[in-house]
């Protein structure tokens, strides 16, 4: 039997361990899953089906609760029966009910079910494509309309198995499973257990094909990965010591290059970490879509569609990502959500290095950008568990990222690596010892204070922000840690600075030191704890800058990022802040530059509609506009790194939303020859095209969409529609669902773009609220988010608890993207109220 997870991590329940979802009863427990799938429609759009769970109770109850939602049950078809050796007796039901802040079904019985013995459940349901657990897409092969083909791909990681079929939806609940698929016969089946048999039938004259698989050991419901398609398999792959099959359209480079690619990254982490693949064969699947991430484990894996450079960048990422998973799961029994949130960390720690690995030349600096988000003091303020399996998995696993690389530069990333492998050998090695874990790192690090388990015990227990404050007498600096938002008392253990003579490591103790300069101001690559110094220090830092080359941009970044934060909240001036904001002069780098500009989008849409708003334009366009000349945006597009390509793409969006004439008219007459304008200016030549409103322009970008023949020059597109939707009527089309033009899985693009600037919120965020429970429920908190980035107004916030108690028996995920937006506009209608007085003074000395 598998081990159970790294023992530290019982100490995992981390900001709001609350809002991970209720656990179910331990009354009866499944022991085996008799699923049957059914598809009669060509176009994979409906399922029906049925599940015979076999159950043991382990106590006396006159109930039966699992996982349910967003499906169709037939009650009246529901079943139970007590099986024994010689007879089997039905067991009458008296009823179902379904808890829908909890996604629970409960069959209620009429008589009591004995502790011992074993019953079989039978429930028969409709799932349709509202199901989260399910991803389909379609793609014209041979570039020909008429060659239509339809994927549907399950995406049951980490929490979605229940909406598509009725089961016990936990990690640690482990049962063996038989599957069967019945499906037309134009398409092809696979899944991650083993084939039995495959035969045909006919019914109502139509020709089915029928697969029924076995499982080869125990699963939990997320394990369980199946497609149905009409791909072509493009590639087997025998050289190593299991078969890689590669599935796709007539994107066949695409699936070649994963396979190719896979095999190096299974090398890769069998080499560094010693982990190999066990499992007989590995599918990848190359779906049409954006930003898919899931993994069925046991073999089954989507990997993104991919067409140029770019595109096979993000293939690496999330292959290395989805093939870590797939080797922990084949040695670590989960036994609750906290051991997802390790998981995901290890995926996304390790598929960063697998991709240097695999690309050591290219700009490393986007695996850091989502950190500078992730830091904001409102969203670590306000963002719940990390262990939430609801979170999206990019959401969780950035999270997970960022922790972990923090960790990883406090005690040194070889330290770091080293004790990473012992991980992985104490699992497949059947033997780990947490004490001696512990113990290697300190006798590794020769650390007496804190203790590796203190040090990861404080960051994935400690509540609230860790701040180390600084401030400085004479020569003396006082450091010091608090945490804001701590309502536990937990100590957080930080390393204020590391040297050759060691590292000072700072609790809930006060110490002081004698230093000439802090040095280094901030750790580089420290993302989950931020610093505030005293008002000496700042104006001694941005002196200190000023006169000397900067050797790091991400210490830049941070210092920025931390001193706009702290001022937002009113833990230092503004006048402060923005002397940091001044250090930007001169500098090129992306990562300062995005660090500001992000703070200063929240700014620019909370004063929006206020009279001074005008004096952030003016103070932006000055700030932006000597490097907007410098970087030659528009003129200098050959010979240039990621990152510049980037910063480019970053000063020409705030350049032309600031009303530059220069960006805009040079942007619309490049339009002109959009085939000949770089990926990382498209968008802002499109989207600067769009708001013109002319029927020209909308012409054009509708062709471009369907005739994109690459993933980025489609996302561009899909924006461009919504530019061109904020100047007309077409934003209540789109959004109410009275045009099929933008397909299903681009809308959460379309709405993200529709939410950035357009003329009247209150009219489409009313239109957006009323059709709430018609936008894919994967995507609402997301939307609500955006929406509450625009939301400043009182009416606003009036609007969103309207809507908050009408829906208040909704899905529960629905009510905490409420509670954050309502959240998020109260925050800014109080900066309104107390700080924005003192930050546009602060502009006005500027």
């Amino acid at each position: 039997m598998a081990p159970t997870l790294w023992p530290l991590l019982a100490l995992l329940p981390l900001t709001a361990i609350a809002t991970t979802p209720a656990k179910l009863p331990r009354d009866c427990l499944p022991e085996h899953y008799e699923l049957r799938i059914e598809t009669t429609d060509s176009e994979l759009s409906t399922f029906s089906g049925s599940v015979q769970i076999s159950l043991k109770c382990h106590v006396d109850t006159s109930r039966i609760v699992l996982h349910w939602k967003n499906l169709f049950i037939y009650e009246e078809d529901t079943t139970l029966k007590q099986v024994n050796l010689t007879k089997t007796t039905v067991v009458k039901v008296a009823g179902i009910s379904f808890e829908r802040d909890r996604d629970w079904m409960q069959v209620e019985l009429v008589e009591k079910l004995k502790k011992g013995s074993f019953y079989v459940l039978t429930v028969a349901f409709t799932s349709t494509l509202e199901s989260a657990g399910l991803h389909r897409a379609s793609s014209f092969g041979n570039d020909s309309q008429a060659d239509l083909r339809w994927i549907v791909v399950s995406r049951f990681y980490p929490y979605n198995a229940h909406t598509f079929f009725p089961c016990f939806d936990e990690p640690d609940l482990e049962a063996s499973f038989n599957l069967t698929l019945i499906y037309d016969q134009r398409f092809s089946g696979i899944c991650n257990m083993k084939l039995l048999q495959e035969y045909s039938m006919v019914k109502e004259l139509n020709n089915y094909t029928v697969q029924k698989y076995a499982g080869t050991k125990l699963m939990a419901p997320y394990q369980l990965a199946f497609s149905l398609n009409d791909l072509t398999e493009v590639e087997e792959c025998d050289e190593l010591h299991f078969n890689i099959y590669g599935y796709s359209d007539v994107n066949l480079s695409a699936i070649e290059y994963a396979i190719n690619h896979t095999a190096v990254i299974l090398q890769f982490y069998e080499d560094t970490l010693g982990l190999m693949w066990k499992t007989e064969n590995l599918s990848l699947i190359s779906t049409p879509g954006f930003s898919l991430e899931y993994s069925g484990a046991a073999g089954l894996l989507g990997v993104p569609y991919t067409v140029d450079r770019n595109d096979n960048e993000e293939l690496i990422q999330q292959l290395a990502r989805g093939l870590m998973r797939h080797l922990l799961f084949d040695g670590i029994t989960l036994k609750s959500w906290s051991d997802l949130w390790f998981i995901e960390g290890f995926a996304w720690y390790y598929g960063y290095e697998a991709w240097k690995y695999l690309l050591p030349r290219h700009d490393t600096s986007g695996w850091y950008e989502g950190c500078w988000t992730l830091l904001s003091l409102d969203m670590l303020n306000s963002s719940g568990s990390l262990v939430d399996p609801r979170l999206p998995l990019e959401e969780m696993g950035q999270k997970a990222f960022c922790t972990f690389q923090t960790i990883a530069q406090m005690i040194g990333p070889a330290n770091f690596f080293n004790e990473s492998k012992a991980f992985v050998n104490g699992i497949f090695g059947g033997v780990f010892d947490i004490q001696a874990f512990a113990d290697s790192f300190i006798s590794t690090n020769k650390m007496s204070n804190p203790t590796m388990k203190e040090l990861l015990g404080s960051w994935l227990n400690g509540s609230g922000v860790a701040v180390l404050n600084v401030t400085r007498s004479a020569n003396t600096t006082t450091l010091q840690v608090n945490q804001l938002g701590n309502s536990t008392g937990t100590t957080r253990w930080i390393q204020a600075s590391s040297n050759s003579q060691g590292s000072i490591w700072i609790g809930s103790k006060q110490i002081s030191t004698k230093v000439a300069l802090l040095d280094p101001l901030n750790p580089d690559n420290i993302f989950y704890y931020k610093i505030l110094y005293d008002r000496a220090t700042y104006r001694s830092i941005a002196d200190q800058l000023t006169r000397a080359k900067r050797d790091s941009a991400v210490t830049l970044a941070q210092l920025i990022n931390d001193a706009m934060d702290f001022a937002w909240y009113g833990h230092t001036e503004y006048s402060v802040a923005l002397e940091m904001v001044s250090l930007l002069v001169n500098e090129t780098n992306y990562l300062p530059w995005q660090s500001a500009l992000n703070h200063f989008e929240k700014l620019w849409y909370v004063l929006k509609g206020v009279s001074k708003h005008e004096s952030l334009r003016n103070y932006l366009q000055a700030l932006i506009t000597p490097v907007y000349t410098k970087i030659g945006i528009f003129t200098k597009l050959l010979g240039l790194t990621p990152s510049e390509k980037k910063l480019q793409t970053l000063i020409a969006t705030w350049a032309c939303r600031l009303g530059s004439s220069n960006c805009s008219s040079t942007a619309r007459k490049l339009f002109l020859n959009i085939d000949q304008v770089p990926d990382h200016l498209l968008g802002v030549v499109l989207r600067e095209s769009a708001r013109s409103g002319n029927q020209t322009e909308w012409f054009l970008i509708q062709g471009m969409y369907t005739k994109s023949t690459t993933t980025k020059r489609l996302v561009h597109a899909v924006r461009a529609i919504g530019s061109f939707a904020q100047t007309s009527t077409k934003a209540l089309e789109l959004i109410n669902g009275h045009t099929s033009f933008v397909q299903p899985h681009h809308k959460r693009i379309l709405l993200e773009t529709l939410l950035e600037e357009v003329p009247n919120p209150l009219l489409l965020h009313g239109t957006l609220l009323l059709e709430y429970h018609n936008i894919d429920e994967s995507i609402r908190r997301h939307v609500l988010r955006k929406m509450a980035q625009r939301m400043v107004l009182a009416d606003d916030l009036l609007v969103l608890q309207k809507l908050a108690g009408r829906y208040q028996d909704a899905q529960a995920v629905d009510v905490t993207a409420l509670q954050d937006a309502i959240e998020i506009t109260q925050q800014k209608l109080e900066w309104l109220k107390g700080r924005s007085a003192e930050f546009l003074a602060a502009l006005k000395r500027k």
